[in-house]
């Protein structure tokens, strides 16, 4: 991992903001998680905008996570969900004082359209054990659909939105360990990708646009709303998932409730 430095560097070349600080944080680790909360909670007075933005895909094998998780679903919802959960306090006090709305924003996929993920079934929770990465990835894109639904609702009267999007395909590098015949065909597929400032538009966009500041559980794509799978609308499979998330994310009775 890069010294931290370096990204808070860049940061501040390029925005020509120097108020930047930059903590590690590994959201395939509780214990990470917890501890980069506690950094938050204690250091900071608002909470505008969280951005659950890390991906991980794996390929032909199957990473398991320091809890026993199967790392894409430890990294791609696991590990958004229990920080949600302990940073939701500080955004709920930001929001009541705030005109504006904060925000939460998932960047999931289309690939969710890929997904077999019934969270009824304990198996695909934590499929350890799964050879496809790519339905595995498109299991965790829909979770965070499930996710980000399930949030919206719950938090419809704090003053808080909670939207998803998709950035379209983007070669940031998260199948670059991938092997053969994978890597020919991502080598191939990476001419039609979008570029990364072409990518983080719609991002930016639910992230930042006051267009938005009375839009919540919704999907985007091309800083537009788009039509997600339909069944990702299930609202019973929304509850389900999330109980079952607040379960294997070990959450405690004197943890923050959403």
């Amino acid at each position: 991992m890069r010294n931290q430095n370096y990204f808070s560097d860049e940061i501040v070349k390029d925005s020509g903001n120097e108020n930047v600080l930059v903590h590690q944080l590994d959201l395939s680790s509780f214990g990470s998680i917890r501890k980069f909360a506690a950094i938050i909670n204690e250091t900071e007075e608002r909470l505008d905008v969280l951005c659950h933005n890390a991906g991980y895909a794996n390929y032909f094998s199957n990473a398991i996570s320091v809890d026993g998780i199967e790392m894409t679903m430890a990294t791609n919802h696991y590990g958004p969900f229990l920080l949600t959960h302990l940073l939701i306090d500080l955004m709920k006090r930001t929001a009541a004082k705030s005109s504006d709305p904060c925000r939460i924003v998932v960047v999931a996929s289309k690939t969710h359209t890929l997904s077999f993920m019934d969270p009824t079934n304990d198996y695909h929770l934590n499929p350890i054990g799964f050879f496809l990465p790519g339905l595995i990835y498109g299991n965790s894109k829909f979770a965070n659909f499930l996710f980000t639904y399930e949030c919206a609702r719950r938090l419809k009267d704090f003053n808080i939105t909670v939207n998803c999007l998709h950035p379209g395909v983007i070669d940031t590098g998260i199948w670059r360990n991938a092997t053969f015949p994978l890597n020919i065909i991502f080598s191939i597929g990476k001419l039609f990708f979008k570029n990364v400032n072409e990518g983080i538009q719609t991002t930016l966009y639910v992230m930042l646009s006051d267009d938005l500041n009375e839009i919540t559980g919704k999907y985007f794509r091309n800083c537009k709303i788009g039509r997600p799978r339909v069944d990702v609308n299930n609202i019973s499979w929304q509850m389900t998932m999330w109980e079952a998330s607040k379960k294997i994310c070990q959450l405690t009775p004197n943890d923050p409730r959403i």
